[in-house]
């Protein structure tokens, strides 16, 4: 499939550019989104990956006008903003899908690749969001989780600081939509990111257990292993 990238800052175009070109012939790179619509009356593309924050440029207009003028190209927005609400506003003008620009540049690439796949527009990004696997470092804490590691101890483990570890699982509570923390090892399990761990049989009686109600959390001591 052919792409062309509207985006001001070069730099950023160029790099886009080069992780896409893995995935689709890059046909034309544009820093003014106003010519755009020109641009495709004498070019071809099937898809437009447009930037959102463009100086001089009215966003809705132009995809508008890209829909009308070729309705057979698909037009992937996007988005610094977080808030959905702006994004539900870009698919009324004629956007085939969002994606956030703040995140990693190679998950704005799975999800362009996502989203130009489908032949219906994405309204809602989160189908797009589920399909991404995770960082590394959210597998990380997602394993240790498994593990029955507190938030405190998988800090630790991984030399970050609480706060760092409360963002990663803040991120994949929002990828994953899951609000517990087993909810999330078990979506992540579901999805293949993590082996499903067994709990060891209980010890037996008087081990782990000395009378005074105190018993041995399965899972933490194989995790420091």
């Amino acid at each position: 499939m052919r792409i062309v990238i509207v985006d001001d800052h070069m730099a950023v175009a160029e790099a886009f550019a080069a992780e896409l070109a893995k995935h689709f012939e890059i046909v034309g790179i544009l820093t003014d989104g106003n010519v755009l619509v020109d641009w495709l009356g004498a070019n071809e593309a099937d898809i437009v990956l447009l930037d959102t924050i463009l100086p001089v440029c009215n966003i809705q207009d132009v995809i508008r006008r890209v829909c009308r003028l070729r309705n057979d190209v698909k037009v992937v927005a996007m988005s610094i903003h977080v808030d959905e609400s702006d994004w539900r506003g870009l698919h009324r003008f004629g956007a085939h899908g969002v994606v956030s620009k703040i995140r990693p540049l190679r998950e704005l690439v799975e999800a362009v690749i996502h989203i130009a796949s489908r032949d219906q527009p994405l309204v809602d990004n989160e189908i797009a969001e589920e399909t991404l696997a995770p960082t590394a470092r959210q597998l990380d804490v997602l394993r240790m989780m498994a593990a029955d590691l507190f938030l405190k101890e998988i800090a630790s483990v991984l030399g970050f600081s609480l706060a760092r570890v409360d963002e990663l699982v803040g991120e994949l509570r929002t990828r994953l939509h899951v609000r517990t923390p087993s909810g999330l090892v078990l979506r992540a399990v579901e999805k293949g990111w993590i082996e499903p761990r067994v709990a060891p049989r209980p010890p037996p009686r008087g081990i782990g257990n000395r009378g005074n109600g105190a018993t041995l959390r399965p899972f933490a001591a194989s995790a420091h292993q």
